[in-house]
């Protein structure tokens, strides 16, 4: 198999793999937030709750969907997960001010030696979630970048490599 033959299998690979894990975690999470009542402080806040169990998970289907695309040389895959990074950073960063909200609200409804044991959940849910939405900003704004008035690279093209280095060096040698 030829060099570039063996990147696609694997980019294919890595797409169907991140697939696969972003399918699961979602079904996972519609099970556990279903039926919806958004009305409710205390299932928007049981919600934001399951949903930070979904992160590593998804994060890892995150990282095997962008390798698949630096792998299968797919810029305009690439343009669209950014796009997407942004919209699911504008939607985390209101989630986690709506949650703080609720999470005050929520101690209040508690008996009182329950209440440390609340804060702290809360302020880790909140604090991985407004850290993950500006790891999807900050990625979300880099591919975006990056892929800026291209959609696929060719052996004759000469526009600058995906992947540069601080220095604009490339940091890919596809010679």
């Amino acid at each position: 198999m030829t060099d570039r033959r063996q990147e696609r299998v694997l980019g294919w690979g890595l797409f169907i793999v991140g697939l696969v894990v972003v399918l699961d975690q979602g079904g996972l999470l519609l099970e556990n937030v279903i039926p919806f009542n958004l009305a409710s402080p205390q299932w928007r806040f049981a919600s934001l709750g399951s949903a930070s169990l979904r992160y590593t998970p998804l994060l890892f289907a995150d990282i095997f969907l962008l390798l698949s695309a630096f792998y299968l040389d797919a810029r305009g895959w690439l343009r669209t997960l950014g796009v997407v990074h942004i919209i699911l950073a504008i939607v985390m960063g209101a989630v986690v001010l709506l949650f703080g909200l609720d999470a005050i609200e929520m101690r209040r409804q508690v008996r009182l030696e329950l209440v440390p044991g609340l804060t702290a959940g809360a302020m880790r849910v909140a604090a991985m979630t407004g850290l993950l939405a500006l790891f999807s900003l900050w990625i979300g704004v880099r591919l975006v970048r990056a892929t800026r008035g291209t959609t696929s690279r060719t052996k004759q093209d000469t526009r600058r490599p995906l992947v540069v280095g601080s220095t604009g060096d490339s940091v890919v040698d596809r010679e």
